[in-house]
């Protein structure tokens, strides 16, 4: 506070209109009433009022100021009055107590302090002085120090921190306590600007003008005033010798208040991020009536803020009861007697949907007020965890029961305190008699050293909390012991440290593993059989090109000579051990399924009659055929041949099987197939099948049987228990099998015999060729009519064996060593050939690709394909593209002659 008078630092400015104006803002802090009397006059007159004039009755003209004064002053309180104005005269501060009546009522006692105005440029120091009233009610009690503390209030309330500034807002007039509150000296204000000392948008400050006052909020710049904030009142002020726009400006300092402010703003905005940031809604309630709510309150109960804080906003329509009123009461009267409440209450949002909440009430201060706060939470989905989790336990326990695994709970010691109802099943006890047992109980024999290193693994698992598996024996009641996978999970309940064992019957996988074990053998099987197809196909073209060799020039030779030379009868035995060499290769082939087939509807027990006298043949005296066929003809689709083929070899081995001079019977029999087999039985080879879709064809002898390592070794090619060099053997019945689709059972047991059983489904393939009949042949008699043969063929003897048999018949021949060469020569002579030969393997451009181009060019040219070795699916392929014939390697010019006249009966090839 800047103690002494005020002081004036303009000069050559009228006093009176300065304080007029100064002043008229004055008294904004506690007078009620200020005056002005000037030192040049010799009595008191009241110049203006500064409060609003109701407060004490006052007229607001200036003119009429003094009249009411002097007629509401009681006429006691006159010379009290005019003391105290001498005394401010003479340069002091004074006090006094003086009563004014308002509107004519009665007397008002009023404090009284008075000031002098110092002018340092005016002659005499004191230029006049100012008194502010301040309605004072004085008790009886009142002591020295109350009134001497009100005075002294009173008198800071006229030492004012103002400014006057100029139109341009320079500083022209401060006082001390407003440099004081800027934080600088007296001296350094004058002549300043305003904003140099103030953070705010100052321009509208200073250019404010008219009536009436204008109040900013104002932070100070200077260091020295650090968060110093003040309130800032302007007005616009007339005076003598300016051209106006001048403005007062009173200061009043508010650090304080701001600094409150700021606490409360930001103890506010805590509250409110706290508030925003719960995961419920949070209401602040006083008398039923909702002030504050949080933005949770749109998403959980479906009410936004400005919804709630309507006063029409009823909080116990929120409530799903029947009376919500009711329980609000309850709940306030436990709210009085506890301070705070918390209830569980169903809820229902704006959208009528039923909310599980966790309701909180408590009473805080709230704006001075004494209020409600209410936190609700939405637990519904805590609620419906809970049930989920009842409902969980339920599960787990149905679950528990209805495995089909026996579930063991069981101490660290191995005691059974519990298991599932899949125990009794498995272990055939009651449930009461497992409880009282242990593990160890449920194990076969002496296993006391398996279990024991199980309880050594256990006790490392147990702390890491794995698991452990193992396979292991079980023991029934009935003594019966069975395979099992065992698991063993170290687990916690209900703070007891135990085992949970699940134990699963693994007798249908053993059984299953055998089973896939031999279907893997099948397999091999077949793998080992594609194979060796695979290898049979390629040397069958080699082998096939070079016996095509041997034989054409043999057959040539043996027509250059005569009949009765010794030299054709060695080349009539050439020509045949070359075809038994092709035969070898053909019964290769047939090991792999894939020869060209001719099923025909067969019937299956004629076939079996018409070859009696063959398996006589291979019969000694001491073995006897016995047949057994149910009536019927038995009609299948079947390759007559490659069936005959494979019988004779299983009759055969039969045969061989029965040791010298022991007695022996072949019983075959002809049924149709009345038990199904699923492919995994030992001793069968093939797919499964199904009763009734088959017919069975069974063979069996007394001989010495098949050793079980040998049982599954039977269909490989040439293997022999007997000696070396015995042929393909049962390899050919596994090739019939495959291109029909069938299936065979084979059960032997050493030194008793061998059942050989073939399953041949009814939905055999169809006929898929029908050679032309023998009987309907045309018989070649001379020679072709001429024309020009195109050769296509890799291998140089072919070619050259073809075209010499050609020209035997009558043909000129062009030869080409490729496909390419030869679609050249066709493309060349496509009008002057009359019919086309070609191999089908060779390299750059296979035989299937030359007829498809030579098709394109000409579709009538009739086309024959030479090969070593044909397969089903090819031909029909090539049959498409409009092959007339096939010409198998190796041939003789008979074969051709044929071949010729098949194709002169298809095409008319003259």
């Amino acid at each position: 506070m800047i103690d002494g008078p005020v002081v004036d630092n303009v000069h050559n400015r009228p006093v009176i209109d300065r304080l007029r104006a100064e002043f008229s803002r004055a008294g904004c802090f506690l007078a009620d009433l200020i005056c002005y009397f000037a030192a040049d006059k010799t009595e008191f007159l009241p110049e203006f009022c500064c409060r609003s004039p109701e407060i004490v009755g006052c007229p607001t003209e200036s003119a009429l100021l003094a009249d009411w004064f002097f007629a509401a002053l009681h006429p006691d309180d006159e010379s009290v009055l005019r003391d105290l104005i001498g005394r401010v005269l003479d340069g002091f501060s004074a006090f006094a107590e003086v009563r004014l009546k308002k509107n004519g009522q009665d007397y008002l006692l009023y404090r009284v302090i008075g000031r002098p105005i110092l002018d340092a440029e005016a002659e005499s120091p004191i230029s006049g002085g100012i008194i502010a009233f301040s309605l004072w009610h004085r008790n009886s009690g009142d002591s020295d120090e109350r009134i001497l503390s009100h005075n002294e209030t009173l008198l800071d309330s006229l030492l004012v921190s103002y400014l006057v500034l100029d139109q341009n807002g320079i500083i022209e007039l401060c006082t001390d306590k407003a440099a004081e509150l800027v934080g600088v000296t007296p001296a350094a204000l004058p002549g300043s600007a305003f904003s140099d000392h103030f953070i705010s948008d100052t321009t509208d400050l200073v250019t404010f003008c008219g009536p009436g006052m204008h109040e900013s909020e104002l932070k100070v710049k200077s260091a020295a005033r650090e968060n110093c904030w003040v309130q800032a009142c302007l007005a616009e002020i007339s005076r003598a010798h300016s051209s106006g726009g001048s403005k007062l400006v009173i200061l009043k300092d508010i650090s304080l208040r701001k600094s409150a402010e700021m606490q409360l703003l930001q103890s506010e905005q805590k509250f409110r991020t706290l508030a925003e940031n719960l995961p419920g809604v949070v209401c602040i309630m006083t008398a039923g009536r909702i002030l504050y709510t949080n933005s949770r309150a749109d998403s959980i109960i479906g009410y936004d803020a400005s919804e709630m804080l309507r006063e029409n906003f009823d909080f116990s329509s929120l409530f799903n009861l029947a009376d919500p009123g009711g329980f609000l009461v309850s709940l306030e009267t436990e709210l009085l007697k506890h301070g705070r409440v918390e209830r569980e209450v169903s809820i229902r949002n704006k959208d009528q949907a039923l909310l599980r909440c966790l309701v909180t009430l408590q009473y805080i201060n709230y704006d001075s007020t004494k209020a409600v706060l209410c936190i609700i939470n939405d637990v519904t989905s805590l609620f419906n965890t809970i049930d989920s989790l009842d409902e969980t336990k339920k599960r787990y326990w149905s679950l528990f029961e209805a495995s089909s695994d026996a579930i063991f709970i069981e101490t660290i010691d191995g005691r059974i305190f519990d298991c599932n109802s899949a125990c009794e099943k498995s272990y055939g006890y009651t449930r009461a008699e497992l409880l009282s047992k242990s593990a160890k109980d449920l194990v076969p024999g002496d296993l006391s050293a398996l279990l024991k290193d199980l309880e050594k693994e256990l006790a490392v698992k147990r702390d890491s909390g794995r698991s452990v598996c193992l396979e292991a024996l079980g023991a029934k009641k009935d003594g019966t012991v069975f395979p099992t996978e065992v698991t063993i999970n170290p687990v916690k309940l209900e703070g007891l440290e135990c085992f949970v064992v699940t134990v699963r019957d693994i007798s249908m996988r053993r059984e299953a593993e055998i089973s896939r074990q031999r279907y893997e053998k099948q397999l091999l099987q077949i793998q080992k059989l594609d194979n060796l197809g695979m290898m049979a196909n390629g040397l069958a073209n080699d082998f096939n090109n070079l016996l095509t060799g041997i034989m054409g020039y043999a057959d040539l030779m043996m027509r250059d000579l005569q009949a009765n030379s010794g030299a054709r009868e060695k080349a009539r035995r050439i020509i045949d051990a070359a075809r038994r060499a092709g035969e070898i290769i053909h019964q290769l082939m047939s090991y792999t399924g894939k020869l060209p087939s001719m099923f025909q509807p067969t019937s299956i027990s004629q076939l079996i009659k018409e070859m009696q006298s063959q398996f006589s043949v291979l019969s000694t005296e001491a073995v006897s055929f016995k047949y057994d066929f149910t009536p019927g003809t038995h009609m299948l689709n079947v390759d007559s041949p490659m069936l005959k083929q494979a019988l004779f070899c299983i009759v055969k081995n039969a045969v061989e099987s029965i040791p010298t001079g022991q007695p022996g019977v072949l019983a075959i029999s002809l049924a149709p197939g009345d038990v199904s087999f699923s492919g995994h039985e030992a001793g069968y080879f093939g797919p499964p099948v199904e009763a009734g879709t088959y017919l069975r064809i069974q063979i069996a002898d007394n001989g010495c049987g098949i050793a079980s390592n040998h049982l599954p070794r039977i269909f490989d090619p040439f293997f022999t228990t007997k000696f070396a060099g015995r042929g393909l053997g049962l390899s050919s019945v596994l090739g019939m099998l495959k291109g029909h689709r069938g299936s065979a059972l084979v059960e032997s047991t050493p030194g008793q015999g061998t059942n050989f059983s073939l399953f041949l489904p009814y939905d055999s393939p169809h006929d898929v060729d029908s050679p032309v009949p023998e009987n309907h042949a045309v018989p070649f008699v001379g020679k072709f009519n001429a024309g020009t043969a195109l050769i296509v063929d890799d291998e140089e003897s072919v070619r050259d064996i073809l075209s010499e048999l050609l020209k035997d018949l009558g043909y000129q021949t062009v030869l080409a060593e490729n496909g390419l060469k030869g679609l050249e020569l066709f493309k060349s002579m496509n009008k002057s050939l009359a019919v086309a030969i070609i191999d089908l393997t060779m390299p750059e451009m296979s035989g299937t690709e030359l007829v498809r181009e030579i098709r394109w060019l000409n579709p009538e040219i009739p086309v024959l394909l030479c090969t070593g070795m044909l397969f089903d699916d090819k031909k029909r392929e090539l049959e498409k593209l409009g092959v007339a014939a096939f010409l198998e390697k190796p041939f003789t010019k008979s074969d051709l002659e044929k071949t010729f006249v098949k194709i002169r009966l298809k095409t008319g090839l003259k």
